[in-house]
């Protein structure tokens, strides 16, 4: 504050100077120091000491709050200005987009479901025909028929 202040003196001393009110001379130039020494002692020092000052009242404390979830805020179904107690909800955040992703999960697992009894189907028809192979070899091997070569 007291550089622009000693600047616009300055400025107005150099206009002075152009409309030849004050006459150019060392002395004129030195009054641009002495009006900042001058500023610096009436009015800056004295505000540092006598600026109106005061004890400190805090109104209202400030917590910040962040939901573990994004989105969109439906509701907030809160009065302002009362005190809130432990529990209390502060919003509600739009639970569709969630729901949508719960529904996709269960078909999926509905479909995973489906994929492993026909799977197990697979199996046992696997297994079935595993059991008529070997039935089939064992008859064949126990049975009398010409000698290999």
């Amino acid at each position: 504050m007291i550089t622009f202040l000693t600047i616009c003196y300055a400025a107005v001393l150099f206009l002075l100077i152009k409309l030849k009110v004050v006459k150019p001379s060392p002395i004129a130039y030195s009054t641009i120091g002495a009006f900042m020494l001058l500023l610096l002692i009436l009015l800056f020092i004295p505000m540092q000491f006598f600026a109106p000052s005061g004890p400190l009242r805090v109104f209202s404390y400030v917590n910040q709050i962040v939901p573990n979830v994004s989105g969109q805020v439906i509701e907030v179904p809160i009065d302002p200005n009362q005190p809130l107690r432990e529990g209390d909800v502060l919003f509600r955040i739009d639970p569709r987009p969630y729901q949508f992703a719960v529904d996709r999960l269960e078909a999926s697992l509905a479909d995973a479901g489906v994929g492993v009894s026909q799977l197990l189907e697979h199996l046992r028809a696997a297994e079935a025909t595993t059991a008529m192979a070997r039935a089939n070899v064992f008859a064949s091997e126990n049975r009398p028929g010409p000698p290999s070569p």
